[in-house]
């Protein structure tokens, strides 16, 4: 059993000025996620849609989810500090990502961070 809320059928598509895939909204348990799925793209798009997305988390109540082919190494290391995350792999292999914030969490700014891949 997945341990990270996917989105259900009846998410609702976000706008997201800059992205390249398409952003989902939904609700569960009073906690509201943002997903998005770059399985199928190369880099460096899973990290500008996900640094896209982490401007949506400003509170605990408010989550990512990122689907991505492989674990964005390079996106772990630019945000050490700033967000927390659990991952899991999905049947299909690819790995879903979850972030969030907490009480240890820094939130700082993330237009200072580059959104080159490195890794």
């Amino acid at each position: 059993m997945n341990k990270i809320n996917l989105p259900p059928l009846n998410a609702t598509l976000l706008k997201v000025k800059g992205s390249t895939v398409d952003f989902l909204r939904y609700m569960i348990n009073d906690i509201e996620y943002i997903s998005f799925n770059t399985s199928d793209r190369g880099a460096p798009e899973p990290m500008q849609n996900a640094l896209l997305g982490l401007r949506f988390i400003t509170d605990n109540n408010t989550r990512l989810v990122m689907i991505n082919h492989k674990r964005p190494e390079g996106l772990f290391a630019k945000l050490e500090g700033r967000f927390e995350y659990i991952e899991e792999t999905l049947d299909s292999e690819d790995i879903v990502i979850e972030f969030f914030i907490s009480n240890n969490t820094i939130v700082t700014d993330l237009n200072n961070i580059d959104n080159n891949c490195n890794g």
